[in-house]
């Protein structure tokens, strides 16, 4: 079970990455 909580993590690292790199997206972060 270990092993699946690994990859996992790698993924939603990778979504977040993507949104972080819209920054006409900043309404998803609350950021001025």
């Amino acid at each position: 079970m270990e092993p699946t909580l690994n990859p996992e993590s790698g993924f939603l690292r990778f979504r977040i990455d993507f949104s972080y790199d819209g920054t006409q997206f900043s309404g998803w972060a609350k950021q001025p």
